[in-house]
C-alpha cells in the first residue's frame, strides 16, 4: 500500500523484501491492454481526469530531476520521461474501446482535484460528484455487464 501511494520525487522510494517499489502507475496508469490480454472481455475502468484530458510532455528541468534523484535507476528514469506518451496512446485506446461499446468507462465531469489537494470541502465536492455520477449511470453498468 506504500508503495502505491509513493509519488516520484515527493515520496521515498518503498524498500519491500529488499526491492525497491514506487507507485506501479508511472509505468501503466491504465492497464488496459493488460485486461485485454488477460481475456477480459467486460472491464469497468473508473478514470479520475476529465474527458479528453492528455498528459502534457515532461518538461527538462523536471526530466532532469529525475536523473539526478534517480541515477541508479535508468529504466525509472525513462519510464517518468515517457509517461505522457504511453497515457495519451492508453487514453486513445480507451476511448475508442469505449466508443465500440467494449468497455465501461465512468469519468469525472467537473474540474479534479491535485493529488496534494487537503482542503475538506473540496475533497467531498470532488467525492459527491463521483457518487452522484455512478448512481446516474449504474443502470448503464448493469445493462453493460449483462449484454
Amino acid at each position: 500500500c506504500r508503495a502505491s501511494s509513493s509519488m516520484p520525487l515527493v515520496s521515498p522510494i518503498v524498500n519491500v523484501d529488499g526491492i525497491p517499489y514506487l507507485d506501479g502507475g508511472l509505468a501503466d496508469s491504465i492497464p488496459i491492454k493488460r485486461a485485454l490480454e488477460k481475456g477480459n472481455d467486460k472491464i469497468v475502468l473508473i478514470l479520475t481526469r476529465n474527458p479528453g484530458y492528455r498528459k502534457k510532455p515532461t518538461t527538462k528541468a523536471v526530466a532532469n530531476l529525475y536523473r539526478r534523484a534517480y541515477k541508479k535507476y535508468p529504466n525509472l528514469v525513462r519510464t517518468t520521461i515517457r509517461r505522457n506518451h504511453v497515457y495519451n496512446r492508453q487514453m486513445e485506446l480507451v476511448e475508442r474501446l469505449e466508443e465500440e461499446g467494449r468497455i465501461f468507462v465512468l469519468r469525472p465531469l467537473i474540474p479534479t482535484v491535485s493529488r496534494l489537494e487537503k482542503d475538506y470541502d473540496t475533497l467531498m465536492h470532488f467525492y459527491e460528484h463521483g457518487y452522484k455520477a455512478m448512481k446516474k449511470e449504474y443502470k448503464a453498468l448493469i445493462e453493460y455487464l449483462e449484454a
